[in-house]
């Protein structure tokens, strides 16, 4: 009952490889575009993963002792990454927004501006078909809960295996609940 020790009953609780299929690419293309979750951080090593289970097209928020970093897989597999100067603590929750704004990728949360941004070429196309840790390998697991995600296509999740069904998404084994 960890979701519900954190009060978050009836979200899924992501543990190490655990990750929620869209069944369906979310393409985003090569055009501006918004979209913003809510993540709980729930150990050191922490990686929020949304991509599309392999080296391309993804999304990856790294949380250590050590660093704070953001980034992005393009669809030529190239690695964009920026610093980040909030902090996001144990066992709390972040409000993300990520946006494409001209080619460049920019990162809020909490309501707050971070200061590294990505740029990306304009042929650059991003896209993503599923949300936690697939793919990421043995040294990026995830333990939180993803939820509240919605974008500028008007795709929304709230974090539930109800809605990820009514969806058409399919969650991987057993999630903590």
């Amino acid at each position: 009952e960890v979701a519900g020790i954190m009060g978050l009953d009836g979200k899924l609780f992501f543990e190490d490889m655990k990750y929620v299929d869209t069944g369906a690419v979310i393409d985003y293309g090569t055009g501006d575009f918004s979209v913003s979750f809510t993540a709980v951080r729930s150990e050191f090593g922490l990686n929020i993963v949304l991509g599309d289970g392999n080296t391309t097209n993804s999304w990856i928020f790294r949380f250590t002792t050590t660093a704070k970093a953001w980034g992005m897989r393009d669809g030529s597999s190239a690695f964009h990454q920026a610093s980040m100067d909030a902090d996001f603590p144990l066992n709390t929750t972040g409000e993300f927004t990520v946006t494409r704004a001209s080619d460049v990728v920019s990162l809020t949360l909490n309501g707050v501006v971070q200061v590294g941004t990505i740029s990306l070429a304009p042929t650059d196309a991003f896209s993503w078909s599923s949300i936690g840790a697939r793919g990421a390998g043995t040294n990026d697991p995830y333990l939180g809960a993803i939820y509240d995600i919605s974008d500028h296509l008007g795709n929304t999740w709230d974090g539930t295996e109800v809605d990820a069904l009514s969806n058409g998404w399919t969650p991987s084994g057993t999630f903590l609940t």
